[in-house]
């Protein structure tokens, strides 16, 4: 069975229900950990445990992580890392440091990314080297995978 059938089990409007009532990062973490058949019920359990241990005590750093273009449903497919280390990040530091993870183009795009982030506007961003060379040309010689 494909990811993206395992995702059909959702409808966009569930989804922003989920991320309503326990925020979208909690919900685009917990939709993360999906790897098999995802269930509104399932999606939204994970949401709820995501959400009360992300926020079992006030951080002491809270950072905006600008993704041009990715939401759940694509990061669930083109698996880019962006959920993974968010969550690794919050884990490791025992909820000291908070990510909020903010996609769909809605605070940067993929040739502003760079740029917002070096203006302080947010604090962690994802997009494509190549479109962010324009800000950073130092990206133009690096490969990433």
């Amino acid at each position: 069975m494909s990811t993206s059938k395992n995702l059909s089990n959702i409808s966009r409007r569930d989804l922003f229900k989920v991320a309503g009532r326990y925020g979208m990062s909690s919900t685009l973490l917990a939709a993360g950990t999906f790897g098999g058949a995802m269930s509104l019920a399932n999606l939204a359990s994970a949401a709820e445990s995501t959400y009360e241990r992300r926020f079992s005590k006030p951080a002491k750093y809270n950072l905006k992580f600008g993704a041009a273009g990715f939401n759940a449903r694509n990061l669930l497919i083109e698996r880019a890392g962006a959920l993974e280390f968010a969550r690794d990040l919050e884990s490791r530091t025992d909820g000291e440091i908070r990510i909020e993870f903010i996609g769909d183009n809605q605070i940067c795009g993929q040739t502003s990314c760079v740029e917002k982030t070096q203006q302080g506007i947010v604090d962690i961003y994802s997009a494509s080297t190549q479109n962010s060379a324009g800000g950073a040309p130092y990206l133009n010689v690096l490969d990433y995978a």
